[in-house]
Parts: C-alpha cells; structure tokens; sequence
C-alpha cells in the first residue's frame, strides 16, 4: 500500500487483493461501486470526518502495518445525500481528510446504493429499505423491554443468550402483527394518562389591567392611580363619565398558556402527526391491536388540540429549557421525556440509515454467537462445552448503529471429537476491536474481518482462525454473482501465504440478501464460506439454525 494515500475498500478484504481505490488529496470527487459495507484504509496522522454531523469515523478491528506506516480501517456511512443520472441512483458521503498539509473537503459517490428516506414538509417519508432497517431495532426494543418487565429498570443492559434467542424465535410470530415504534408505545402508555392530564391541565392565576366597568373595578395598582390622575375630572364618577363609565383596573383570570402546556400542546400534534403516518404504513394491519391502539390514540390527539384548553395556549417557539414543572411534577415529567423521544426521532432513525453497516455487523456476531450456543446439545459428530457462562449485553439507545458492547460475545469453549481429550481444541470467540489483547493474533487486524474464531488446538500446537466478515449486500442494487466467494477466498490465500506455519486462516462471510431463504456457498478451494441471511427479522430463527450447520462443517474438517 502506498504511503500517505488514503485507499477505499468496496470489500472488507479488498486490501489483501491489491484492489482498492487510491484517494489522494488532490481528489475532489472519487466514484465506486457500492456493494454494502465498504471500509476505508486511514494512514497515521490521517483524520477522516463525516461533515453531515461532524463525527469522527470509527475504527473496525486494530491499527495494522503495511511497510513503514500504520493505518487503521474505518467503515463508512451508507450515504444519505441521493442524486440520479441516466444510468442509476447514487448516494453520497461528504468527508472531510485533516492532514499536516491542511484539510481536504472529498465527495464518494457510491454507484447502486440504495437511495435514503425522502423527507415532505420536514416528514420523513420512508422507503422498503429504510422499513426493514428500522424492524431491526425491535430485537433491542424486545430486550430492554424484558429487562424493564423482569428488574423494572432499564439501566440493566444484559440478558442471557437463551433470553435472546427466545426474542428472535418470537420475530417471526410478529410478521402478523406491525413493527414496534415509538409511536405505538407512546399510545399503549399514554393514552388514558394524556385525557387526565389535559382535561386538568396546570393553569395559573394571571392578572392584567383592562378598562372595567366602574362598578366591577375591585383592585388598583400603581398604574392604575397614575392613569387616573391624567383622567379629567375629579371625582371616581367624573372621571368614568369620561371613559364611558370604564376605569382602568387590575382583573385576575384564570390562564393555560404556560411552558408546560405549551410542550403539551406540541406533544399532542406531533403524536397525531406521527399516528396518521403510522397508520398510513400499517394498512395491512388494520384489524391488529397494535393498528387500533394507534388509530384511536392519533384520533383523541386531534380531538383534545381542538378543545378550549389548547386554542388559549401558544405554540413553542425555539429551543425549550425545562421548567420546574415539566422536571419534577410527575405528570407532565413524562410528557417531557416522550417528547424529547419524539424530537430525537428522525435524527436517530437518519444516524441509523446512514450507519445500517454497523448494525449488520452487530447482528452477524448475534447470529454467529446464537449458532455456536445450537451446537453446545449437538453431540453427534463432536462436543462442543462453554467453559465460562456469558451474557448478551447491549446498548440502550445505538452509537452510529452499533449496539453491541465489545466482548460480550459467548464462550470461550472446548470443542472435542468423540469426546477425546487428546485431539481437544478452544474455541474463543473474538470481536475485531479486542484483536490488539492477543499478542499472538494481533497483527492479523489486516484482514478487515468484524470477529475472529480462534481454534487453539492444544495438542499440536496449531491454531485455525476464522475470519467472519459481515457485508450489508442488500443494501446495495449491485448483483454480485458469485464474485464475493471468489474475492474473499483469493484474500484468505494470500493471507495463509504470509503468516506462519502454526496458524491457518479461513474465511466466512455473512452477507445481508433481500430473500427470505438462508443460502451458502463454499469456494472451490474449500476455505470460505459465503452465507446469506435475510434482512427480515421473521427469518432470522431459521437462519441462525443454516449458519449452525456451517460451523459444525468447519469444526468436523478441523480433525480430517
């Protein structure tokens, strides 16, 4: 690789092929083809930065050495700037390269991505893609709604594998039924709570001065004796003959307009906003709970903004600093947490957009982990023992997609054939940003993959690595036809031909496809597996028990 250039990767391990994209900073504009996960190699001293929010890209895996210069490999955004020619859609990313020659603004035009969500009058208005994308985060939805339900907090952030299987089992059951949003939890939790508190909503006593007639006049102010003293006349009477028996007096009254309803008010059209769009989506679903729940709930919404109460309240206006009211009654606490939800909203689902990669990733290291977890009550051909009990730990709300925390990935285990204690191997599972703790494995961060399973087979003093690469392909409008198995499996050959004898690399790639089939493919040479598994939750039962199959074949080749 050549030193300080800036190189694109359309592949993970496009690198090891010597069949990149060289960027240099003299580039303004650079197009590829977008097959769904590509990576960018960042030398040294290098910055690259997302301009669209102005965030950093992150690493995948640890720093690796090609000559003399360290790079890093950087995954980047899916693109939500959209253009058309006469050819195809393309999308864009804006990045910005500091270097200590100055900052560089360059434009990747990625050929055959998917286009992103169009927004209407500042709605967003969401496309097949972006649908399935967002039915990914009912899986974490479910988790933290079981650690709500079992330790009644969400602070908790771990369940069991087992736990999480069962979640992915019920995926498939909630094809009948609307993905879960934020929207509908909004109605199931708020919708007898939002008529109490609006038919007794917080009003306060307010007091104005207005011309009254003489005989209701029952307080004065200062301003008041002062507008009297410039009235003519020198009597009471005298001087609201003057005014048509008016005198300028102070009158209290009762008033809603306050910060608290203000937020109220907006909170009640923004969920019948987001209820018309739900129900718009879901029209398939017309005769579920789910569908009538957010119906009924978008149709009080409007009934209540056309009540007394909220013609009298403004509407917000600029950026809202909490009152004591909406921090501490407890009423209005929860309208105020639901609707900074729903103005984060959009924001989070275009970071999730940009960076579904990321989230693709996660989810190939659940299925891999929920694969290996299958093979620990099948016997029949080799045992395989979790030495350590693990848990699935997660974040509450995603970080530029990502979901997973780092390590938490099952085992380590023994993988035994015949239960013989003489040929018996460890099975640890490795994420690619841990790498860098095994000395021993560490320089092998070149290969770009997201997990690594290392195979230690004690005995011989040997080790197999499986590298596992996830790539995002539906996403991407590109065919591939068998060109992935074919690349991946010339990249895992180079590698074996540079690194020492005791260790031996095989490859595994997860790839996204918009089928609802599990389909695999080995290379002709027996060392990578190409495995595609559908984006849509409902198949992903039956694609953890296919990618189960492709484990328990590598593991029995490993004593052949």
């Amino acid at each position: 690789m050549p030193e300080g250039r800036l190189q694109l990767h359309q592949f993970p391990w496009s690198h090891l092929n010597d069949n990149s994209l060289e960027i240099s900073m003299n580039d303004l504009e650079v197009f590829y083809e977008f097959y769904g996960s590509p990576l960018v190699s960042v030398p040294e001293g290098w910055s690259i930065i997302g301009v669209k929010r102005y965030e950093d890209l992150s690493d995948i895996g640890v720093r690796y050495q090609a000559g003399n210069v360290s790079y890093r490999l950087c995954r980047l955004p899916h693109g939500s700037t959209s253009y058309k020619d006469r050819e195809s859609i393309h999308n864009e990313q804006h990045l910005l390269l500091k270097t200590d020659k100055g900052v560089k603004h360059l434009v990747l035009k990625s050929k055959g991505a998917k286009a992103a969500p169009k927004y209407d009058n500042n709605q967003r208005i969401d496309n097949a893609q972006s649908k399935i994308m967002l039915s990914w985060v009912y899986l974490f939805d479910s988790c933290q709604k079981h650690l709500i339900d079992v330790n009644n907090t969400s602070e908790s952030s771990n369940i069991s594998w087992d736990k999480l299987q069962k979640n992915i089992n019920m995926l498939k059951g909630n094809e009948s039924s609307p993905r879960r949003s934020l929207i509908l939890g909004i109605a199931q939790s708020m919708h007898k709570r939002i008529h109490d508190l609006s038919n007794n909503a917080r009003k306060i006593l307010s007091r104005e001065r207005s011309l009254l007639p003489a005989g209701r006049v029952k307080e004065l102010d200062i301003a008041c004796l002062q507008w009297y003293i410039r009235q003519p006349g020198e009597t009471l009477a005298e001087k609201a003959g003057a005014n048509s028996q008016r005198l300028l007096g102070v009158s209290r009254y009762e008033a809603y307009d306050t910060l608290e309803n203000r937020v109220l008010k907006d909170f009640l059209e923004r969920c019948k906003t987001e209820s018309g769009k739900y129900v718009k989506d879901n029209k398939s679903f017309v005769g579920t709970k789910e569908y009538k729940t957010v119906n009924s709930f978008g149709r009080n919404s409007d009934a209540l903004l056309k009540s007394s109460v909220f013609q009298a309240v403004t509407s917000v206006s600029g950026k809202i600093k909490p009152n004591y009211v909406l921090l501490h009654d407890r009423r209005y606490n929860k309208v105020w947490k639901l609707y900074k939800k729903l103005l984060r909203q959009d924001h989070e689902e275009d970071i999730l957009w940009d960076w579904q990669a990321n989230t693709w990733s996660d989810l190939t290291c659940i299925f891999i982990n929920l694969a290996l977890r299958k093979l620990l009550s099948d016997a029949s051909r080799f045992s395989l023992e979790e030495i350590i009990n693990s848990s699935f730990n997660f974040y509450s709300e995603q970080r530029q997609g990502i979901r997973l925390f780092r390590g938490c990935d099952a085992g380590p285990y023994v993988l035994k054939k015949n239960k013989d204690w003489e040929n018996a191997a460890v099975l640890e599972v490795i994420h690619c940003c841990l790498l860098g703790k095994y000395d021993k494995l560490k320089y092998l961060g070149f290969i770009g993959a997201d997990l690594y399973l290392c195979i230690n087979h004690i005995a011989l003093g040997k080790k197999t690595v499986i590298a596992v690469w996830s790539i995002h392909e539906a996403s991407s409008n590109n065919k591939t036809d068998g060109v992935i198995v074919n690349s991946a499996a010339e990249a895992v050959g180079k590698v074996n031909l540079g690194i020492s004898e005791d260790v031996t690399v095989k490859g595994l790639v997860i790839s996204s496809t918009d089928s609802e089939e599990t389909d695999f493919l080995f290379s002709e040479d027996d060392q990578v597996c190409y495995v595609r598994i559908p984006q849509k939750t409902g198949c992903w039962n039956a694609a953890v028990e296919s990618l189960s199959l492709v484990l328990s074949d590598y593991f029995e080749k490993l004593w052949s």
